[in-house]
């Protein structure tokens, strides 16, 4: 990938280039970001262009042209390293042919290339389903620290670099996180790290303390646009409008573009329809057996949404209904909604959803958490 295929991040860009240009390029970064933006796309340009052969110095971009350009933009790069979560999957690769195959980052190097291919801001529901893992722990496993050390432990091959990118590493097991802390304090001669987060949060500050950080915002409503008439060759008008619901994620503008809906986002709808009636208190309670039932990413998509809503519910009583980041669908729900909603109660909600999406995080039981926070949320919004 290269720079030029991001669109806008101008600023993130140029920091990139300097380090690289002036020999003060960290030895290891973490690039983080909201699901839908650029930080895999940066980190993948990156690594294109500090083993580039033959830089363009006036675009400030790899050539794109050079056989290292080639190999890396293709994923075929033998100093390209991946480490990213995978599930068990093993009656897949046993379907495929593959079933004595070790488990490891390495097995799913194919679909891993094919995800990169269509759009490299999905996030982790978008991956599990190309790996046919859904609802499945997907997780960095100890194995993976020993690969890492494994093949950093070689020289190059070819290239200026030897890269290990290391997406999602929030998912990693604690004990492979701590066994990779030696390298990746003090790797190999030319060896970079690039580690890319969507929650940073939740990565163990150990490994951030020996990172250098670069923060990767949203992109703007015409970054985005651009993305879409340039690279999805989109209608200008249709792009327009795709950019602005898209609220600085890609992901979320392809799924627009590709007539995806949210099925988190109606189910999430229906939840709070039903939160709102006591006289439906069993179709309530019945909710929390489905909930349990979603992976665990759209798990945690569904309290997203949930903040989502209650965020443009604070523009519906603040009467700013005409930014609105939404479909019709879900602009005349939140409309609907606005009679119940007050400062008070917006903020309370999103701590609620906020916080469920941490018990998810630490495997609270989903049953359990669910009821509880079905009583919670109607009684809330009944008391207004």
């Amino acid at each position: 990938m290269q720079f030029k295929q991001i669109p806008g991040l101008e600023d993130v860009k140029q920091q990139l280039l300097h380090a690289v240009d002036n020999n003060h390029l960290a030895h290891a970064l973490l690039f983080y970001g909201p699901e839908g933006s650029g930080a895999l796309g940066l980190a993948l340009a990156l690594a294109t262009y500090v083993n580039c052969e033959n830089k363009d110095m006036e675009a400030h971009d790899s050539c794109g042209a050079c056989p290292s350009c080639t190999k890396l933009n293709k994923l075929i790069h033998p100093d390209l390293n991946f480490v990213f979560p995978y599930a068990n999957v093993k009656d897949a690769l046993k379907a495929k042919g593959e079933g004595k195959m070790e488990l490891s980052s390495d097995v799913f190097i194919p679909e891993w290339r094919k995800f990169i291919e269509h759009s490299p801001y999905g996030n982790l529901s978008d991956w599990a389903k190309q790996i046919e893992a859904d609802n499945k722990a997907m997780l960095i496993p100890v194995e993976e620290s020993r690969q890492i050390i494994r093949k950093l432990s070689l020289k190059s091959y070819e290239a200026d670099y030897k890269i290990m990118v290391i997406w999602l590493p929030e998912v990693m097991r604690q004990e492979a996180a701590n066994a990779i802390l030696k390298v990746l304090e003090e790797p190999p001669y030319k060896t970079l790290f690039l580690l890319v987060a969507q929650q940073p949060d939740a990565i163990i500050t150990t490994i951030l303390s020996r990172t250098q950080k670069i923060r990767v915002r949203p992109f703007t409503d015409k970054e985005v646009e651009s993305y879409l008439i340039t690279q999805q060759e989109m209608p200008e008008k249709e792009a327009s409008a795709k950019s602005f619901l898209a609220d600085g994620s890609i992901r979320r503008a392809m799924q627009l573009s590709e007539g995806v809906t949210s099925d988190v986002g109606t189910m999430f709808r229906d939840w709070l329809r039903v939160c709102f009636m006591s006289s439906k208190l069993n179709e309530g309670l019945d909710w929390a057996d489905t909930f349990s039932s979603l992976s665990k990413d759209d798990q945690k998509g569904f309290f997203q949404m949930g903040n989502n809503y209650m965020r443009e519910g604070l523009l519906v009583i603040n009467e700013a209904e005409s930014i609105l980041r939404l479909e019709q669908e879900e602009k005349e729900f939140i409309q609907k909604l606005g009679k119940f909603l007050t400062h008070e109660n917006i903020e309370q909600a999103s701590r609620l959803f906020s916080e469920a999406t941490m018990q998810i995080d630490r495997n609270a039981n989903a049953r359990i958490m669910m009821t509880d926070l079905y009583f919670k949320v109607h009684m809330l919004f009944s008391n207004k």
